[in-house]
């Protein structure tokens, strides 16, 4: 089973980093890139990235697309 953790500082150092990844330049000089939604994770998946973490604010999903993230990521880590 996955370990969630609950991040409530916007100064968190987790949040911190994908702050850092979204930056130009730190992303892709540390073969990263941050995948923002259902849509470009499920793409992102498709395609065969190894997703490292998934971040998801469940008070914030517009829609069951959405509430499948944690899902994905859950399966993903299952295999």
């Amino acid at each position: 089973m996955a370990r969630r953790l609950l991040i409530t500082s916007a100064s968190n150092d987790r949040l911190k980093a994908v702050r850092r990844l979204r930056s130009r330049g730190h992303g892709r000089a540390a073969g990263l890139f941050v995948a923002e939604g259902y849509r470009q994770l499920r793409c992102a998946l498709d395609a065969g990235a190894a997703v490292r973490e998934v971040y998801t604010a469940p008070e914030l999903h517009l829609g069951t697309s959405d509430a499948m993230v944690a899902e994905i990521d859950a399966a993903r880590k299952a295999n």
